[in-house]
């Protein structure tokens, strides 16, 4: 210091942070150098390229606002994004959505090592486990090629497990408005994340930091306020708080769509269920003798879109829906055990390398890249990129194609998680909260999405973030300490008490946090 000026002190950022940001630039640059295109048929003018029915494009375009709010069989951020994207010159639209979705990566890297630093895995150990699990994996990068809601949905996990941990951690008004806005947010791009869901997360963070609970309800106001005034006006239009009215047609992908035409057409004759039954489950509302409503804007009064494919964000189709979800019930009281199999098989896709899902069938610039790391890296006995084909002629996928890292991972979260939670639970029970709210995010998307569907599994799994590594890295490192007890005591709680988890009381003072915590311990 000179001339009665105090320099200022700078946080000391990470060094690893900028070792994954750089790893995961290159990553993408390697998918564009390797000459991996930007699949753009996700948001093209192709009725039959639209997977996620999303709302027309010509609506979108002509008809914005009125057309997402009038939405009821998505949440809207998404179909809002896609707008305004397609709004943007021509010769823009391709950087910003690479860029975007380059951006998301990047999010998902980051924010993976700094949750896993939170919950005390080591830095090294940390480092190698986001570069080799994520950075490297083929699949995240493929993911940022198409252009929709998975990777953003994975990117906005991943963040607001982050940001639930640090909330736990140091609970303010602004880690906790940030918390609830990801997670907020995240409801409002995607059904896998249901806004009862964040709602409840946000009750669990009240309850077990009594001691802050105005700092945290002050911040997630605003949000939580946001998703019940959505809920209840899709509740006022459909008769359901959720964000979507496809639950019944989507159950069917479990239920009547493997089944016997010989049971179903028994159960008929029994008076068990209708013969909706028989009928596909996505048909234009004529088949099912149902008249399309005829009020409100193009998007919600129309019975189909311009490019004449049917368009099921017509109000009818809540009617549609809940004519499947009732029979759907008494079929699986008729035949639970069809349903488990089904549950079974999709178990089974869950385990699937994400870079095999069916979009990056004929990507063949990184096929040796994708070998090698599913080998590997993911333990995959027989790589089978035919899995998703597979699914649609009612064959399950064979053992020796599952991925050995995700069945073990999957385990370690599902059912390692708890054990360690209930472990800290007396000593360290604000660090048992903080793993308990990812692990409440992952489970409910992992029953939800991947347990009550057979279709697109190993996609669901990959919307849940990295909140299965990171929580399964955090349960083998509470393992390997227990274990490394007896010779080498007290480096993990050496760690924990450096990150600010204390024994004491469920709202620690941390240590002094930057803009993307954690800084070295």
């Amino acid at each position: 210091m000179s001339g009665g000026h105090v320099a200022r002190r700078w946080p000391q950022v990470d060094r690893f942070l900028f070792v994954i940001a750089g790893g995961t630039i290159l990553s993408r640059l390697a998918l564009a150098w390797a000459g991996v295109p930007l699949n753009l048929s996700a948001v093209g003018p192709k009725g039959a390229d639209h997977y996620w029915q999303l709302l027309d494009p010509s609506w979108l375009r002509h008809d914005l606002v009125p057309s997402v709010w009038s939405l009821t069989m998505q949440p809207p951020l998404y179909n809002l994004v896609v707008g305004a994207w397609l709004h943007l010159p021509v010769g823009w639209q391709a950087p910003v959505a690479a860029l975007s979705l380059t951006a998301c990566f990047l999010a998902i890297a980051l924010a993976s090592y700094a949750t896993m630093v939170l919950l005390g895995v080591h830095r090294v150990v940390a480092l190698v486990a986001t570069l080799v699990l994520v950075v490297a994996n083929p699949g995240q990068a493929l993911f940022t090629t198409v252009p929709f809601y998975a990777e953003p949905t994975a990117a906005l996990v991943t963040l607001t497990a982050w940001l639930a941990v640090r909330c736990v951690r140091r609970p303010t008004v602004g880690s906790s408005a940030a918390f609830a806005a990801l997670a907020a947010t995240a409801a409002l791009v995607n059904t896998s994340v249901q806004p009862i869901v964040v709602l409840g997360l946000v009750a669990v963070l009240l309850v077990a930091c009594r001691g802050a609970w105005r700092p945290i309800a002050l911040g997630a106001l605003v949000p939580c306020l946001v998703l019940v005034g959505w809920s209840g006006l899709q509740w006022s239009r459909v008769g359901t708080p959720a964000t979507s009215t496809w639950l019944g047609m989507n159950l069917t992908h479990v239920t009547f769509n493997h089944a016997p035409h010989r049971q179903l057409h028994q159960l008929i004759a029994d008076g068990k269920i209708s013969r909706i039954a028989l009928l596909s489950p996505f048909a234009p509302l004529s088949a099912y003798g149902v008249a399309p409503v005829r009020v409100g804007p193009p998007a919600s009064a129309s019975a189909r879109r311009p490019d004449g494919t049917a368009n099921f964000n017509n109000r009818a189709y809540a009617e549609v829906s809940r004519r499947y979800l009732h029979d759907e019930l008494a079929f699986v009281a008729a035949d639970p055990g069809h349903v488990a199999t089904m549950v079974s098989r999709g178990l089974r896709l869950w385990t699937i390398p994400e870079d095999q899902y069916f979009l990056f069938f004929g990507v063949t610039q990184v096929q040796p890249w994708e070998n090698a790391y599913d080998n590997i890296v993911m333990l995959q006995g027989i790589r089978n990129p035919f899995n998703p084909l597979a699914e649609l002629a009612n064959e399950a996928a064979p053992v020796h194609q599952l991925s050995v890292t995700l069945m073990v991972a999957t385990a370690l979260c599902v059912l390692g998680t708890p054990t360690v939670i209930v472990s800290c639970r007396r000593r360290r029970r604000s660090l048992a909260v903080a793993m308990a709210l990812p692990w409440l995010l992952f489970t409910q998307a992992f029953v939800v999405t991947s347990l009550s569907e057979f279709g697109e599994n190993e996609r669901f799994r990959f919307e849940t973030g990295t909140t299965l590594l990171t929580l399964s890295l955090v349960v083998v490192t509470f393992a390997v300490d227990r274990l490394r007890g007896r010779w080498r005591p007290g480096g993990l709680d050496r760690r924990l008490d450096d990150l600010g988890w204390t024994a004491q009381d469920a709202t620690p003072v941390a240590a002094a946090a930057t803009s993307l915590e954690p800084l070295r311990p």
